[in-house]
């Protein structure tokens, strides 16, 4: 993964920060190990294998029970202003021009010097067609 902030279409993908993410695996794993670990089992298998219905339920439920309902990302005033610059070059990011469509052209051959030109222009190497 890509440490720079992107964009895909019409949304604009940020990172997280290498100790932001490392403080969320330690949050996770507390919270994985302090549960019973059946019922923590099954949330999961419903969460990948269950009934797509109630998957946004099942999600809720597992961030409840790991205890990560609030996450901070934490940043200090000049982290603050350098995402806010990098965010607003990438919203306000040029989009490159479509190039113009060439069109296809049709290449003859000069029936005097036997050279190759564009159909409907006059042959550059002789006097036929001129």
């Amino acid at each position: 993964m890509t440490n720079k902030i992107t964009k895909d279409g019409e949304y604009i993908l940020l990172p997280i920060p290498e100790a932001d993410l490392r403080s969320m695996a330690r949050f996770a794993a507390h919270g994985l190990f302090t549960q019973d670990k059946t019922k923590l089992t099954m949330l999961i298998t419903n969460i990948v294998q269950g009934n797509l219905n109630q998957q946004e339920e099942y999600v809720t439920e597992f961030i409840k029970m790991l205890d990560i309902e609030n996450w901070w990302l934490v940043l200090s005033g000049p982290e603050a202003l350098k995402l806010c610059d990098e965010l607003a070059e990438k919203i306000y990011e040029p989009v490159p021009e479509k190039k113009k469509e060439q069109k296809l052209r049709l290449v003859t051959i000069c029936v005097g010097c036997h050279r190759s030109r564009f159909k409907d222009e006059t042959c550059e190497h002789c006097e036929v067609n001129k």
